[in-house]
């Protein structure tokens, strides 16, 4: 009776993991293309692997006539989403970068729900946050994050381009 019991359950636990592997996009790619459809962004989104699931909106803070573009970069391998959206391009000999990452590490210490990072590699300067999946798909901590973002956008973008353009290098 144990033996039978043992079977099922590795059965069940087998089928399980078959279908979150056949999901497009992983187990909670629909709840975060709804979850972005909620609060009114028109998503673009794509699973570009079985595991994974990428959408794309307009951020809602398009500042001084700015298109800024936000993405949801969902893992079902990492149990992450990872949000960001790219604010300058500021190349690593600009003479302005050293003012700009200043500005950026004092603004991080203060920061809670994001962070700014810049690539050495291609001089993006982004502000992101992560929200963890591994127990559940929060959608309240979701929205949060995606709010959090936005008001940073609108607190911080003008002051950052405007340190970056100083000596004509953002783009």
């Amino acid at each position: 009776m144990k033996r039978a019991a043992y079977v099922m359950i590795a059965c069940a636990l087998a089928a399980a993991s078959e279908v979150r592997a056949q999901a497009p996009g992983g187990r909670y790619a629909q709840a975060l293309e709804a979850e972005l459809s909620a609060l009114g962004l028109s998503a673009r989104c794509s699973a570009p692997s079985a595991s994974a699931y990428d959408c794309t909106f307009p951020a809602r803070s398009a500042l001084d006539k700015q298109d800024l573009t936000a993405h949801a970069h969902y893992d079902d391998t990492t149990d992450t989403v990872y949000a960001y959206v790219t604010l300058l391009s500021i190349p690593a000999n600009s003479p302005a970068l050293p003012g700009v990452l200043r500005r950026a590490m004092e603004l991080n210490w203060e920061l809670l729900a994001a962070k700014l990072e810049w690539n050495a590699q291609t001089g993006e300067l982004r502000i992101s946050g992560l929200l963890h999946t591994d127990s559940n798909f929060d959608r309240r901590a979701l929205r949060a994050l995606v709010r959090a973002l936005d008001r940073t956008i609108v607190r911080h973008y003008l002051q950052l381009s405007s340190l970056a353009a100083e000596s004509g290098s953002a783009h």
